[in-house]
Formats: structure tokens, sequence, C-alpha cells
């Protein structure tokens, strides 16, 4: 089984977590070497590259341990749940502050609506009453008495 696209696409990820900067590109290959190494025969010549010693063994390929492997991930789900702890407590005030203000809106929307009924109830009654004022059947009840 040829290995070297295996090589290849773990050594790649591990190349993007170096430019981000970032943890989780690093764990994404650490997984995916890791599943590929358990996948791949023991007697083939996959080597997975640690961040921290790719750059110092560049000639050298030798297997990380599986306790580097799993500090790795540590410190990523540590970082992670860090940054989603702090960014999710701001959001969600955020979020609080914005249904407040759709609250409010919504309390003045249905006064408005209210009120919108109540002169709209008045207008009928108005109109009934101009109706029946018409009719001559009912003329007398609005005659005035001398």
């Amino acid at each position: 089984m040829d290995t070297s696209a295996l090589r290849e696409f773990a050594f790649k990820k591990l190349q993007e977590a170096r430019e981000r900067g970032t943890e989780l590109a690093a764990v994404t290959a650490a997984r995916a070497a890791s599943s590929i190494s358990s996948s791949v025969p023991v007697s083939s010549s996959f080597v997975f590259r640690a961040q921290s010693s790719a750059a110092q063994q560049q000639g050298q390929q030798l297997p990380a341990p599986l306790e580097s492997k799993l500090e790795t991930l540590k410190t990523s789900n540590d970082s992670l749940r860090a940054a989603l702890t702090d960014t999710s407590s701001g959001s969600l005030d955020e979020s609080i502050y914005k249904l407040d203000l759709i609250n409010e809106s919504l309390a003045f929307t249905i006064e408005n609506i209210q009120e919108g009924s109540h002169v709209v109830k008045l207008l009928n009654r108005q109109l009934k009453d101009s109706t029946a004022m018409q009719n001559p059947a009912h003329k007398t009840f609005y005659l005035r008495k001398a």
C-alpha cells in the first residue's frame, strides 16, 4: 500500500496549522494521522511529524508518541473551550439586549394595535348611529322632545 499521499496530506495539514497559527488544524492533522496510522499496516513506512518537532527534524522521520498527540489534543481542547466560553458570554449578553429591544418594540406595537382597534370600534358605532338616524323607522328615537 502506497502511503505517500497520506503522508503528504498529514504534512499539508501541519503546514496549514503553522501558517494560520491555530491549534485546531494541528489537532485535525493529528487525528487524521492517528486514524491513518491505525489503518496502515505496521510494516509500512508512514511517519507522523509533530508540529513542534517538524521544524527541528527536517531530514529525519520519527514517530510522535501517543502522549504528545494526547497532550496536543488536550491543549487544543482547553484553548478552544476558553475561547468559546469568552465569546459565548459576550454574544449571550448581546442577544439578550437585542431581545429586550424587540420586546419593547412589540409592546409598543401592541399598544398601537389596541388603540387602533378602539378607534375602529368607535367609528363603527358612529356609523351605526348615523345609519340609524337616516332610517325613517328610528327617527323618532333621535328627535328632541320640546
